[in-house]
């Protein structure tokens, strides 16, 4: 699809969004949000806007469909989904480990000392950070060099990407959150009980 395109990577600590038109990147910024991803996003637009990118002209949004953080690609696919609702424009979803490394080994991690592996050609799995291959790339506690999934990296994607519908666009969680999950199971009527 030609035009300008909006691209927004929030699955990682460092986030990301880029301004690509045609095979050319016209801007792009990244920068740690902490927990506040979509405030980072959202103030960085309006930067943007100001120096002339409008969101008016845009003819797709791109989001990182993760995995990652569960609230921060939650906020980054919500985000991409609202703008191209409103503008009345088609989406498209990327992976994070595609924004890091679309044709090499990746890694992103879970929680402690386990990563989500990505080997060229094959659907991700998890695996302890202690049995990483050598020469993969990505990011986490067990890599000395992270690299992050960047905004700007779509461009290596760009003919492989599937537009459609702001519906349609959905997170690739690998795993049920963490935060859904009972530290305790407790039986109906357990959880309350007056004093």
């Amino acid at each position: 699809m030609s035009g300008l395109w909006l691209v927004l990577s929030t699955s990682s600590p460092v986030v990301s969004r880029a301004w690509i038109r045609g095979d050319q990147v016209m801007w792009a910024a990244s920068g740690e949000a902490g927990h506040t991803p979509s405030s980072w996003i959202a103030a960085g637009l309006a930067e943007d806007e100001a120096n002339g990118f409008r969101r008016d002209e845009l003819t797709g949004i791109v989001a990182d469909l993760g995995p990652g953080g569960f609230s921060a690609v939650k906020a980054g696919v919500t985000m991409a989904k609202t703008l191209a609702y409103a503008l009345g424009i088609p989406v498209a979803g990327v992976s994070a480990f595609d924004l890091i490394d679309p044709l090499g080994p990746v890694v992103i991690p879970r929680v402690k000392q386990e990563v989500y592996f990505r080997a060229v050609g094959e659907a991700p799995i998890l695996i302890p950070a202690a049995d990483l291959p050598a020469g993969v790339k990505g990011y986490g506690a067990s890599l000395a060099d992270p690299l992050f999934p960047l905004a700007e990296r779509v461009l290596a994607l760009r003919d492989n990407l599937v537009w459609g519908p702001a519906a349609g666009l959905v997170p690739d969680y690998q795993a049920a959150p963490s935060i859904s999950q009972a530290k305790k199971p407790f039986i109906m009527g357990e959880t309350f009980r007056p004093s």
